[in-house]
């Protein structure tokens, strides 16, 4: 045995990479084989290109928010946005996703309950929850010169009480700032 006949017995045959070659596309909504230029699945009666059920290139089923093709390694372009369309709140704790989904079933009027270690470390916090700008505004605040204790409370307080509807703007809308007219409404 020769060692190409190593190599392709370990990984594919010649053929594999024959037929890889030849031009051909499938539906990402339904896996319908198409030709390579389709812009219409006549199986499913949708747009090839947008979906996230299964691989452009091999047909290949796709988990949810899978950003490459497990079969032929396809990056998956429109994974990833149409997952945070679908889940805005993947990715969190699930007493996190529970507090946000509350917040966005009640259409922004329960502002969410107070939130400890938003009180206790305020910009840290948001900074960790990827609200950086805001952290670091907090955080300068903080480090002005003038009535450093009144303005710590302050702070502190509006950080624990709104931190989950702030969190839930910025994951909903991508808000990176508050909007305090949001906030006060």
């Amino acid at each position: 045995m020769t060692k190409e006949d190593l190599i392709d017995t370990a990984t594919y045959k010649k053929e594999d990479f024959r037929q890889a070659r030849l031009p051909k596309a499938y539906c990402t909504h339904c896996g319908y084989r198409l030709h390579d230029q389709a812009t219409y699945c006549y199986n499913c009666d949708q747009d090839p290109l947008t979906g996230t059920a299964y691989c452009r290139r091999c047909g290949g089923s796709l988990l949810i928010g899978q950003k490459f093709c497990s079969r032929c390694g396809l990056a998956q372009t429109n994974s990833s946005s149409m997952h945070k369309q679908r889940f805005p709140f993947a990715g969190e704790t699930p007493a996190m996703q529970a507090e946000l989904e509350k917040i966005e079933a009640s259409d922004g009027q329960d502002k969410g309950r107070f939130n400890i270690w938003a009180f206790i470390f305020s910009g840290l916090w948001f900074c960790y929850q990827g609200l950086w700008e805001f952290g670091l505004i907090l955080i300068l605040l903080i480090c002005l010169p003038f009535a450093f204790y009144l303005k710590l409370l302050l702070i502190a307080l509006f950080s624990g009480r709104y931190a989950f509807y702030i969190k839930y703007r910025y994951l909903k809308y991508g808000e990176r700032l508050p909007n305090l007219k949001k906030i006060c409404q």
